[in-house]
């Protein structure tokens, strides 16, 4: 029976609710993407820190069953922590691993973030993000994507979606599995009642990560109609951003991190001023930094030069403009098919 004959019928299957409908697009898009044996690949390679830091975790667990201090002194394990913090804070730790737990959980799950996982959203982004909207677009795919009862906002929030999964994969995921081995490594649960805070603080790191990065990448794919360009163009602004910070940091505040804004001009030192904020490292690094040289230097070097609130505030004005161009970039249905 050919369709024109059918007639109309009514959906008889399960609806889902005006608030979930987003969770259909989002579902497509994480299937799509997920196919690239690339993205997996990366991502493999993101979860390869944790073994690092597991060590770190494990050498930190071991120390605390130790039921003296000069146990505790002549283990490696002990060498290896003040490698890392400097020997005034291992000796506070060791004397005191109750009153410590806080400041070396923070400041290990906020090394991770910092060293590799912030750059690994780099490349993730670029590798899901580019063909998210272009692909609509130029298929005219957005005519049967915002016939009711789907919405602008549906849409918008579905595509985002797909970039907030992935990006979590390589932030949320490895830093709470992270989390989990320290727990695991320690000697009782009482480490867990000393380091909980460190959940909600990753988590709030990671959607700072999500939505900064995948709002403006969906502004671009919306401008750009060339995904392979598009990737390669955030790459690069990404990296050079960076380098132009630096630069201007030299030039303009040589020798000196007091009211140094240059940080701003640079994504990756944007994010890092959101988590060092948001984690308090120097809340609770800084006592034992005022006797440790080699631990004060370390806090310098990770302590932005301007208030964390500029890079919460700027990220929030980029997010904001890039979802009203993806706003008016997919405009009403019927109207993208006609561009």
């Amino acid at each position: 029976m050919p369709v024109v004959a059918s007639g109309y019928r009514r959906w008889e299957g399960v609806r889902r609710g005006r608030a979930w409908r987003w969770l259909v697009l989002a579902r497509a898009g994480v299937r799509l993407t997920g196919r690239s044996r690339w993205l997996f690949r990366f991502i493999l390679m993101a979860w390869l820190p944790l073994l690092y830091y597991g060590v770190a975790f494990f050498v930190v667990g071991q120390l605390t069953e130790q039921r003296t201090i000069d146990a505790a002194r002549g283990m490696w394990q002990f060498d290896v922590l003040r490698g890392m913090f400097g020997t005034p804070l291992a000796e506070r730790f060791i004397e005191d691993p109750a009153g410590h737990r806080p400041a070396i959980w923070s400041a290990l799950i906020y090394m991770f973030l910092h060293y590799t996982q912030i750059f690994c959203v780099m490349i993730v982004v670029a590798l899901v993000g580019p063909r998210l909207v272009s692909e609509d677009l130029r298929s005219r795919a957005l005519t049967l994507y915002l016939a009711r009862p789907i919405t602008r906002l549906d849409y918008i929030v579905g595509k985002l979606a797909v970039v907030c999964f992935w990006v979590g994969t390589v932030t949320l995921l490895p830093a709470l599995a992270l989390y989990a081995l320290s727990i695991a490594f320690s000697p009782s649960v009482e480490a867990l009642t000393h380091t909980i805070a460190v959940v909600p603080r990753v988590t709030l790191v990671s959607l700072a990560l999500m939505v900064g990065t995948g709002a403006p990448m969906l502004a671009l794919s919306a401008v750009f109609p060339n995904p392979r360009l598009l990737a390669f163009l955030w790459a690069g602004a990404w990296l050079m951003s960076s380098v132009a910070s630096r630069v201007l940091g030299l030039a303009l505040f040589p020798g000196t991190r007091e009211g140094d804004w240059t940080g701003l001009v640079s994504v990756s030192a944007n994010f890092d001023a959101i988590a060092f904020r948001v984690f308090d490292i120097d809340g609770l690094l800084r006592p034992a930094a005022e006797v440790s040289p080699r631990l004060l230097r370390t806090l310098e070097r990770f302590t932005p030069g301007h208030d964390p609130l500029w890079s919460v505030a700027l990220l929030l004005a980029v997010a904001a403009l890039s979802l009203a161009v993806v706003a008016v970039r997919v405009g009403r249905p019927g109207e993208a098919s006609a561009r």
